[in-house]
């Protein structure tokens, strides 16, 4: 079925339990205490009994539902009682900072051709500028930095072609939120995916469906509800979707479904998934939805209700613990009938009473501070950030340095861990897109021809040496190997640029060897004691 069954429901029943995941985690994402507490109170519209005055669901379903209820953000507040609530970023900080540790610096796309001979030095570097204006400008590079976020918050990221020939002279990549994609698996790789969007016009509510097959991009425009797709419509009801219509290549539009269907002319996906991280545990065995990545925040949802509690509780503390005094009523004036009394703060001198009261000790005036437990405050949200961020394969390096215990064990302890982790986040987000670039280049030799477009291009994707290792010290050790001879010139090429495909090692391996080939000296068994020029010369006075 290409694009949705009109007057559906919407997302399909069999990605509910993935996309309630994902409202759950956007949530945390985003910092939406709203949110946050609609999902995790879920136990009350169903409740069966009541317990110490509190809704309660019964059965096996109840008791799934009560301990979610119990989570911070899902406590009842007793009618009439006002709680301090207050939400910590940790889970954007998470984020962000899985995001930077692979897009602060971003990779190298290079092209090589999959001829072994090799393009001609022009034709190939008209390749790699086309490639450099598709994959490796500052706008792409953003897209990218961006989708990391979106990566780590949701477990994963589709990355597709586009093009449109009014507003740009080239193909382009764009990323799509896991939580606004439909995918289809064959044999654990993806063989179809459908995008979408909302569009809001007033009262009226759209949905615009994109759906990528090999060798060929659906689009429809249909008109519903929140959670129904409606029923379709032209695409230029919308004037953002009327390019669509009026696209100068390779369309067909049905006049009974308004579908618009793009033919690409390969035989390619033109699309891809980028997973944060497989699998996910809970999905695992869920046909379709075990090929989907886990999400950062999933199994840490406790430990982040909790570090939001500690840190509400810790406010709690400094409301309470603020200081107060208490002073005898003799202290206060006499404002008239009917207004009270009043205590001038800020009034030195007090003319001494005579009175029973005063010869109490309780007449005077006191003071009250109750202990703010900053301490252990700050311990317990340290200790619990560190379990979201060993979660998530990160140091905390922020938080052991503020609690003073960084040794160098654990800096290095640390430092493999985020290793381990970029090392595997390189390789994913590699796959999926060497796959889109190389796919791009061959789009764009169709789409715009001439322009340096190629098809079956190879794609490498060179990560910056320093992120991966120790440049330093890998360099020390291959100099080492050469020096010993137990190592080849190709392999030391390879090691030192672990991320190029052989065909750009095999030119780099030319390159030296033809830089280093010893002179050609002539055998001094063969030499004659004259040049060719002096034989030469004589044998012309013979003729002679």
């Amino acid at each position: 079925m290409p694009l949705p069954v009109p007057n559906t429901s919407w997302p399909p029943t069999d990605f509910r339990p993935v996309f309630d995941r994902f409202r759950e985690h956007d949530a945390w994402y985003r910092g939406d205490i709203d949110t946050l507490q609609a999902i995790y109170a879920t136990g009350a519209p169903s409740a069966t009994h009541a317990h110490n005055g509190e809704a309660r669901t019964g059965g096996i379903y109840g008791t799934v539902l009560n301990g979610i209820s119990n989570l911070f953000w899902g406590k009842r507040v007793t009618p009439g009682t006002r709680r301090t609530a207050l939400h910590v970023p940790l889970a954007a900080d998470v984020a962000t900072m899985k995001s930077d540790m692979l897009w602060a610096e971003p990779p190298e796309f290079t092209s090589a051709t999959a001829d072994p001979d090799g393009l001609p030095s022009r034709a190939e570097q008209i390749v790699q500028d086309r490639l450099d204006l598709i994959m490796n400008s500052d706008e792409a590079r953003m897209m990218f930095a961006e989708s990391g976020e979106l990566t780590s918050a949701l477990g994963g990221t589709y990355f597709s072609v586009a093009w449109n020939t009014a507003t740009n002279d080239h193909v382009y990549p764009r990323a799509h939120d896991a939580d606004t994609a439909i995918p289809e698996w064959s044999a654990g790789r993806l063989a179809a995916v459908t995008f979408w969007s909302s569009h809001a016009d007033g009262e009226d509510f759209y949905r615009h469906f994109e759906r990528h097959e090999p060798g060929r991009i659906l689009h429809g425009l249909y008109k519903g509800t929140g959670d129904n797709v409606g029923f379709p419509v032209p695409a230029d009801t919308l004037p953002e979707l009327a390019w669509l219509v009026t696209a100068d290549r390779g369309k067909e539009i049905d006049p009974e479904t308004h579908t618009v269907t793009l033919y690409t002319g390969i035989t390619r996906l033109t699309a891809a998934y980028e997973p944060n991280v497989k699998k996910d545990r809970d999905f695992r065995k869920l046909g379709t939805l075990a090929h989907l990545g886990r999400s950062d925040y999933a199994g840490v949802e406790s430990e982040l209700n909790a570090v939001d509690e500690a840190w509400s509780s810790y406010m709690r503390d400094l409301k309470i613990g603020r200081g107060r005094i208490f002073i005898p009523q003799n202290f206060l004036k006499t404002t008239g009938p009917g207004r009270g009394a009043s205590w001038d703060e800020e009034q030195e001198v007090f003319a001494q009473i005579d009175s029973i009261k005063n010869v109490d000790d309780k007449a005077q005036i006191t003071a009250q501070q109750f202990e703010i437990r900053t301490a252990a405050h700050e311990q317990m949200i340290l200790s619990l950030s560190k379990i979201v961020l060993r979660n998530a394969g990160l140091g905390a390096r922020d938080y052991e340095e503020r609690a003073g215990n960084l040794t160098a064990t654990g800096e290095l302890m640390r430092d493999k861990r985020e290793e381990t982790t970029f090392d595997k986040q390189k390789r994913y987000a590699t796959s999926a897109l060497t796959y889109i670039a190389s796919v791009a280049l061959e789009l764009d030799a169709i789409v715009f021809p001439g322009r340096g477009g190629i098809a079956g291009a190879q794609v490498a994707a060179s990560w910056p040496q320093e992120l991966q290792v120790d440049a330093e010290k890998e360099s020390r050790i291959i100099a080492q190997l050469s020096a010993a001879r137990a190592i080849s010139t190709w392999t030391a090429v390879k090691r030192a640029n672990p991320d190029w495909n052989d065909d750009l090692v095999k030119k780099e391996v030319d390159r030296i060897n033809a830089e280093h080939q010893p002179l050609q000296l002539t055998d001094p068994s063969t030499f004659t004691g004259a040049d060719d020029n002096e034989d030469q010369s004589d044998a012309e006075n013979d003729a002679a």
